[in-house]
């Protein structure tokens, strides 16, 4: 074998290694994102309140997670210790859920949104995890 087909082949072999790359984390990201939205609606909730992923969108230094809360409503009478609950318990599911973790241990932040429904407009509790403020939370 020639010097020429050598290097014809080491760039085959690399370009083929790198589509396989791009795939398998295609797949991988797209199985981690129907996890996470299974686990999202298993959130449990007060009075029959439901939680749904409305999106997950992740970077190498970010995070974005929108979950809604289907028949919540501003006008409930415990409004605040409700949210106070959800905020908590979503608090505690980013930092214990192995996907979320994952982002999180390496080294970025996620920003949580919950939202009223499917209105990412209506936000009622923004806040930013890391991976030092679920250390801090024993979580």
């Amino acid at each position: 074998m020639n010097q020429k087909s050598r290097q014809l082949l080491h760039v085959f072999v690399v370009a083929l290694g790198l589509i396989l790359l791009i795939i398998y984390k295609a797949t991988n990201s797209e199985n981690e994102h129907v996890r996470l939205e299974g686990d999202v609606s298993q959130l449990l909730l007060r009075d029959g309140d439901k939680a749904k992923l409305l999106s997950f969108y992740d970077s190498t230094d970010v995070g974005s997670l929108n979950i809604g809360i289907e028949g919540f409503s501003r006008s409930d009478a415990l409004f605040e210790k409700k949210k106070s609950q959800y905020k908590a318990k979503t608090l505690n599911f980013v930092c214990t859920h192995d996907v979320l973790k994952k982002y999180l241990d390496s080294g970025a932040k996620i920003i949580v949104d919950l939202t009223v429904g499917k209105n990412l407009a209506d936000i009622i509790v923004n806040f930013h995890v890391t991976s030092a403020r679920c250390s801090r939370l024993g979580l």
